[in-house]
């Protein structure tokens, strides 16, 4: 009977496996997706629900947006494990970035910029690429980053300055443009979740699992971690031992 390989190294570099935090933040997202789109259908219908719309989206970007910040954080502490080198900020700065004021006009964009390029360090010797920054970083984070100031910083004062009368100023165009927004920073989250998983998966393909385990359970087919050393299937390729 196939069974899980467990695998015993020394303790240096960690690697753990992000897909409980990847699967919670895109499902997350199509969730605020969801919410953006019935919030916009409901103030049209329905103007004088404006403003609670607001409220509900101002309350589903906070949630959505930590539990992103947890999937950064988590991700970006695999770097080093997977060959990065002369990193520029610590995992910490996943939360921080977005918290210190005039810090989270910039850092968020340059650490998630960070994040894409290191999860898939050059180097293939599996001793990692300190050269690894000079990596082009794909235009998808710039779009999402700008879609994040937009919602907080430059259509709240655009829309206030609009002429009265016009219905740019009415609480519910300020509902549809904010749900537009919402949407697209969504779907450019769940574009960029999926490439950082993705690089990262390939990225740990190529290494000796030396370099990245210390004790955990391994998949016989596909050399993957699995969830924990108890599990039956593999969540990568799908292969099945149960009894």
């Amino acid at each position: 009977m196939t069974e899980a390989l467990l695998i015993e190294y020394p303790e240096q570099q960690v690697f753990r496996s992000a897909e409980k935090e990847t699967k919670r933040a895109r499902n997350s997202f199509l969730v605020m997706i969801a919410v953006a789109i019935i919030g916009a259908i409901f103030a049209l219908l329905k103007p004088s629900l404006s403003p609670a719309i607001q409220i509900v989206f101002v309350i589903s970007f906070v949630s959505v947006g930590a539990i992103f910040m947890l999937w950064i954080y988590v991700a970006y502490k695999n770097v080093e494990p997977l060959g990065a080198r002369n990193l520029y900020m610590k995992p910490r700065w996943a939360f921080l970035g977005f918290i210190v004021p005039i810090a989270n006009l910039f850092v968020p964009k340059q650490f998630v910029d960070d994040l894409w390029r290191a999860s898939w360090p050059l180097d293939q010797s599996g001793l990692g690429d300190p050269k690894w920054s000079n990596t082009e970083a794909p235009s998808m984070i710039t779009y999402w980053w700008c879609t994040y100031l937009l919602y907080l910083f430059v259509l709240p004062n655009v829309l206030w300055h609009v002429a009265e009368g016009t219905w740019l100023r009415t609480p519910q165009a300020g509902v549809v443009i904010a749900a537009v927004t919402l949407v697209a920073g969504s779907t450019l989250s769940i574009k960029i979740i999926a490439s950082v998983s993705e690089r990262q998966a390939r990225r740990l393909q190529e290494i000796e699992p030396p370099n990245v385990y210390t004790r955990m359970a391994v998949c016989p087919s596909c050399k993957l971690p699995l969830r924990t050393r108890y599990a039956k299937q593999c969540q990568n390729c799908y292969l099945d031992w149960h009894n």
